[in-house]
């Protein structure tokens, strides 16, 4: 009897979320998308008690990217946030400060983040981790690349870390063609991005820069525009890649980059941004907190 009290109680949990990210995804709750066609399914993640899963950050010469900045090709589609992403946004005293919001808030300033030239990371602490379900039910068009499973395939798979790369590499491509958002799934990991799982032809450590905006060089999908020559985006596609499109590389506008956490904000500097292993430096993120009350029953 207790364990069919705890399926039902998870299964009204579920319905009433859903409608709540399905109306910040913009689709109708009565026919929401099939989870079979979402882009990653997430592994069950720790509780929030666990200690962190820390990959080690071993080094491999073939595997990390050129470090270089990267010069933005081609604009990327701008759409004016709200004004309380932008009163918001502009009250904090730097980009690394962490701003707290509603879950059905997060399209709006994940916008905002974006326009002002930083990568989002969203930290949803909570016990329904409502972030990971709003990307899931395809969220802002995502796709997610479980980095999760990135770091437990090598430590505990032992797969090599040239084969992660690659299966990364095609979520990123997936990402640039349609225009989408490729959604970096940390869940409670402190997932070596900056030392291990980086490599320039498969998940450049550039993607963190500005969202990934210089990687761009094609209109949206309705979009028109013109295609620019972008030497970073061909070096990640492969001939298969571009089989549809006659053999051009394109990474279509509306193309960026989000990341997200399990982690309370004020742990990111331990576990994310320690400069040894984990994320790039702060300041090239917008740190978003979800609202307690919004992850917790």
């Amino acid at each position: 009897m207790t364990s069919l009290r705890k399926k039902k109680n998870e299964y009204l949990i579920i319905g009433k979320c859903r409608k709540v990210f399905l109306d910040a995804a913009g689709e109708d709750a009565s026919n929401p998308p099939n989870v079979s066609t979402v882009a990653n399914t997430m592994e069950p993640s720790p509780t929030t008690s666990d200690p962190p899963a820390v990959t080690e950050p071993t080094i491999s010469a073939g595997d990390v990217g050129n470090t270089d900045s990267v010069t933005e090709a081609a604009p990327r589609d701008a759409t004016a946030a709200p004004s309380a992403a932008a009163e918001t946004s502009t009250s904090a005293n730097s980009a690394s400060e962490a701003i707290e919001i509603a879950v059905t808030d997060l399209p709006a300033f994940v916008d905002a983040a974006v326009a002002e030239g930083l990568t989002p990371l969203i930290c949803d602490p909570g016990n329904n981790k409502v972030v990971d379900t709003f990307f899931s039910y395809g969220g802002m068009g995502a796709v997610v690349l479980d980095a999760k499973k990135m770091g437990m395939d090598k430590t505990m798979r032992k797969t090599p870390v040239p084969n992660i790369l690659e299966v990364a590499r095609t979520k990123v491509v997936r990402a640039m063609r349609s225009g989408s958002t490729l959604v970096i799934s940390m869940q409670q990991a402190a997932v070596d991005m900056i030392g291990t799982f980086n490599g320039e032809t498969t998940l450049p450590i550039e993607l963190f820069n500005n969202s990934g905006a210089g990687f761009v060089n094609a209109p949206s999908m309705s979009g028109d525009g013109d295609i620019v020559l972008n030497e970073r985006t061909d070096m990640i596609f492969r001939p298969e890649d571009t089989v549809e499109t006659a053999g051009i590389v394109m990474c279509r506008q509306g193309f960026q980059v989000v990341v997200t956490s399990h982690f309370q904000s004020e742990d990111l500097d331990s576990y994310l941004f320690s400069g040894e292993y984990g994320l790039p430096t702060r300041d090239k993120f917008k740190v978003i907190k979800i609202r307690s009350d919004d992850s917790e029953d």
